[in-house]
């Protein structure tokens, strides 16, 4: 995947702001390609001589989950390309990788618990705010994932 291209596809891109946790990415994409760690490890321009040296480690035994997880963990450690769930999804879902659906069920997802997340975030920020004190509470609300129909209960309260 060349991930130097200016923009993420555009069925990624609402992911560039989620930086993934290591337990994330062993659970959602290792446990399912392990065998694809190298691919990954290229995508995210990790050179063949480190890609080399971590297969021939001898602290990873020759498992692929192993391997597999020292790529992630540094190129978490490298910041290139971008450390997100975009740069991720968009190596994923390369020609290269060859894993679009698994891309797509991860980001479906991410999208879902992301937005649940970050709404029950905002419900608890206006609460120990007492909601009004905030200018425009109400568009805050609604940035940060609140439903109108909470909203318009919140502001009956």
């Amino acid at each position: 995947c060349l991930l130097k291209m200016a923009a993420y596809d555009d069925r990624y891109r609402e992911f560039a702001k989620y930086r993934p946790k290591l337990k994330e990415m062993l659970n959602k994409v290792v446990s399912q390609i392990p065998d694809q760690w190298y691919n990954i490890g290229i995508s995210l321009d990790i050179t063949n001589e480190k890609l080399e040296g971590i297969k021939k480690s001898p602290s990873n035994g020759g498992e692929l989950t192993k391997f597999f997880k020292e790529v992630l963990v540094l190129w978490e450690k490298n910041g290139t390309p971008s450390y997100n769930w975009a740069t991720l999804l968009e190596c994923i879902s390369s020609d290269a990788v060859g894993h679009k659906a698994l891309a797509d069920r991860i980001a479906k997802t991410l999208g879902s618990s992301e937005k649940e997340l970050t709404s029950q975030n905002a419900f608890q920020l206006l609460k120990t705010c007492e909601f009004r004190i905030v200018s425009h509470w109400s568009n805050l609300a609604g940035t940060l994932g609140v439903s109108l129909d909470d909203r318009k209960r919140l502001r009956t309260q």
